[in-house]
């Protein structure tokens, strides 16, 4: 799934950095044990509905700001006591609105999460908690769900083979892939407008506020230990 937008690219220290996809609205299936159910309902499928009011909301966005970078989900969740064992990066703080999606800045340090990007583990899954309203209804688009995630708290985003999601939560191309796709557009003679990165018609840039623009370990220490998980096991998303 090509995301030239993700501006997938490297720094001097070997770092990756990108824009990514990393949630989006709409929704997501679970099996009804992993939202709470029980007896027959443990097994059955359940689509979730999350909505624009519940993953724009300022809270939760707030919740995203310089939260660790994972390789697949850990067993429990990140704070100060885990996190040097299971970080490979952080995300920034400046998040933006691309339609139904959330994008934000996000670093990959670790040479091992790096090597996997390149062999092409590049979706993106949050880990979070949230509140799950067992209510019914159908979205504006015509599918129907059986309950609504409400009040999301991230924890940590996960670089993961597959995403709940779906596979336009990914990192991007390789730096590679994306020269090699451009030069072939204007080889053949042509040459394609990449869309706007945000939604002109929705709000379009929410930007935390007294946030510094770098983003250190020092930062991200702080933020881990300012914010504890409400529950043992995130949501995974």
């Amino acid at each position: 799934m090509f995301d030239d937008n993700a501006n997938v690219r490297y720094t001097s220290d070997g770092y990756l950095v990108a824009t990514p996809r990393v949630a989006r609205t709409g929704i997501q299936q679970y099996y009804g044990h992993e939202i709470g159910l029980q007896g027959a309902d443990a097994k059955r499928v359940i689509n979730v509905y999350r909505p624009e009011s519940e993953v724009f909301k300022d809270e939760a966005l707030r919740s995203l700001a310089h939260k660790p970078v994972t390789r697949d989900h850990p067993s429990g969740p990140v704070d100060a006591r885990n996190w040097k064992d299971v970080a490979v990066g952080c995300v920034g703080s400046d998040i933006l609105r691309d339609g139904e999606f959330i994008r934000i800045p996000m670093t990959l340090m670790d040479a091992r999460a790096i090597d996997a990007f390149k062999k092409g583990i590049r979706q993106l899954s949050l880990g979070y908690t949230c509140d799950i309203d067992m209510v019914s209804g159908v979205t504006p688009d015509g599918v129907k769900y059986e309950a609504v995630q409400r009040n999301i708290n991230i924890n940590h985003l996960a670089q993961v083979d597959r995403a709940r999601g779906g596979p336009k939560l990914t990192i991007g191309d390789s730096v590679d892939d994306a020269y090699d796709r451009r030069n072939e557009r204007l080889t053949n003679g042509w040459r394609e407008r990449a869309p706007d990165v945000v939604n002109n018609t929705a709000p379009v840039v929410q930007r935390l506020p007294q946030q510094p623009n770098a983003v250190t370990s020092a930062d991200v220490d702080r933020a881990v230990d300012r914010r504890k998980a409400r529950l043992e096991n995130a949501w995974k998303g």
